[in-house]
């Protein structure tokens, strides 16, 4: 633009002999004239850049922790250069970016996207609940592709596992005939050996398991793997029907059953004095079914057989049985 205007002002001091314009000059009439500046938006370009990943706000990891069934897990998130240098994943990049995400095997992820959270990005992963003692192994594909042309600055797999963990095999080792085989929600899952093995070291006798609240004692020999994740969490459609009566709830999202009967022994020693009657009730398959239970050996304690685990509840007033 300036040697356009110096030209013009050099044909000036030719035509009018002996005009003198200086370089100031020139930077004068470009402004009194506002002759417009060629302006180039550079868009932001991103090669080879790799999606990082970081732990949640528990120190859970997702390509090396097992994740939980039934949770939701937030993982901040942001690019990676050649370099080694860091890029923050912002509402302006996704401006001329966005996230594709396909799903190359397993199931029960009910989501998974990176998506802002108070003006940061994180990478959203729901997982489905589930009876099985399996552990899933999920892969995705992740691509950050620029709108303009449709290129893939990110082609990159993401493997995560998720399900219940096994009960220590060093800890089945350590059991002692006539123990209580203790369990703990962080590894709720007996595998068909572990049961084995306990039910040899008893002499195929019934075994008590136990958890928070409750105990089971079954023959264990001959079953396959069985998960005795326990909840007290309450059951949603009964709450919802019932909204002015006391419940407690006992809830093994496993279902574990037994081919032989066992005897269960529930704590109430929370409730028993609050509700006066207790009142107990099996809920299964939407039906809720009456249980004759009888007080414990110990006290606060309610006792009763069943062959198998799932949602058991006590309450300080009758229900209508049948569906719920």
């Amino acid at each position: 633009m300036k040697r356009w205007m110096a030209a013009l002002c050099a044909g000036l001091v030719l035509s009018g002999g002996g005009i003198s314009v200086s370089a100031q000059t020139v930077d004068e009439l470009e402004e009194i004239y506002n002759f417009p500046q060629q302006k180039t938006e550079q868009e932001t370009s991103l090669k080879n850049v790799e999606l990082v990943i970081g732990e949640d706000e528990d120190g859970v990891r997702l390509e090396e922790d097992l994740l939980e069934p039934g949770e939701e897990y937030r993982f901040p998130v942001l690019l990676r250069t050649e370099d080694d240098g860091e890029i923050s994943i912002t509402d302006q990049l996704l401006e001329e970016y966005r996230f594709t995400y396909t799903r190359l095997s397993g199931t029960g992820v009910k989501r998974f996207e990176i998506a802002d959270y108070r003006g940061s990005y994180y990478l959203y992963v729901e997982t489905e609940t589930t009876k099985s003692s399996d552990l899933e192994d999920v892969k995705y594909r992740v691509k950050l592709l620029q709108e303009s042309d449709r290129q893939a600055a990110i082609n990159q797999q993401i493997r995560f596992t998720y399900g219940y963990q096994e009960l220590d095999n060093r800890y089945v080792k350590s059991l002692e005939k006539g123990e209580t085989v203790e369990i703990d929600n962080d590894a709720p899952v007996l595998t068909q050996r572990q049961l084995e093995r306990i039910a040899e070291l008893n002499d195929y006798r019934r075994v008590t398991l136990a958890g928070d609240d409750w105990s089971y004692t079954v023959m264990l020999s001959d079953e396959e793997d069985k998960n005795f994740r326990f909840t007290n969490a309450g059951v949603k459609e009964i709450l919802e029907k019932y909204p002015d009566q006391d419940f407690k709830f006992f809830t093994f999202p496993g279902t574990p059953s037994f081919s032989t009967t066992g005897t269960v022994v529930l704590d109430v020693s929370d409730v028993a004095e609050e509700f006066g009657q207790l009142y107990t009730y099996r809920y299964a398959d939407g039906q809720i079914y009456y249980i004759k239970a009888v007080p414990g050996e110990e006290e606060d304690t309610l006792t009763f057989r069943t062959r198998r685990l799932d949602t058991f509840l006590v309450t300080n007033r009758s229900l209508p049985l049948g569906e719920l």
